[in-house]
């Protein structure tokens, strides 16, 4: 079986990867490189060795292997797809192009995956290292919503600490800058001692991380 070629197989990032990231020229080459899946020459056992980088999660019952893939340009982390952008929308036009893409932004829901982007926003954010994330509060003043709708929860929030004052967000910030129109949506980011979720004006533009769960590809060997 051979993946389409809009698709390509991307090794699960661990801890070690993330905290130790390859260069982005290099990552990215490796993360596009589009994976042959089709082995028919191998044994059973020499084609579980063989998918062992592109299919990471093994079904030991049916003794084969569960594919994720993401689209080009996108990148793999436990079953979901994220696709960092480098051009800027506000917050809400921002949902729509991750919507037209055929995600949303991006629901953090764990330190692990927090920490994982965390970590390539270091990588990918270069001079700007902050990216629009699907939470705010538009609706109602510190009743912090996701982009599906379903409430914040207080156990895997992630906010930053500013670096003026070392207080912790979010702080509703309002000053003539922003038309004293407050701070209701939420921005991933990457400060040179703290790093965390900040509210910011809606209308800012900014890079955003789209998500969208990932392709499954079920192999047997």
């Amino acid at each position: 079986m051979e993946t389409g070629s809009l698709y390509t197989s991307l090794d699960r990032p661990t801890e070690d990867t993330y905290i130790t990231a390859e260069p982005a020229k290099d990552r990215k080459a490796r993360h596009l490189e589009v994976v042959n899946l089709a082995c028919p020459k191998l044994s059973a056992n020499d084609r579980i060795t063989a998918m062992d980088k592109s299919c990471p999660v093994r079904d030991t019952l049916v003794r084969g292997k569960t594919c994720f893939t993401c689209p080009q340009g996108w990148l793999l982390f436990n079953s979901k797809c994220y696709f960092f952008s480098t051009d800027k929308f506000n917050w809400n036009n921002s949902q729509k192009n991750c919507t037209l893409l055929g995600g949303h932004l991006v629901i953090i829901e764990s330190n692990k995956e927090q920490n994982f982007l965390t970590a390539l926003v270091e990588i990918e954010g270069e001079e700007e290292k902050t990216y629009w994330i699907g939470l705010t509060d538009q609706v109602n003043e510190n009743q912090f919503l996701w982009v599906d709708n379903k409430p914040l929860d207080i156990k895997n929030e992630f906010w930053g600490r500013r670096e003026n004052d070392n207080g912790l967000e979010p702080d509703n910030w309002t000053h003539r800058k922003n038309g004293y129109m407050g701070e209701d949506c939420v921005e991933l980011k990457k400060l040179e001692r703290y790093s965390g979720w900040y509210d910011q004006n809606c209308v800012s533009e900014k890079k955003r991380i789209c998500e969208a769960a990932a392709l499954t590809l079920p192999t047997h060997v």
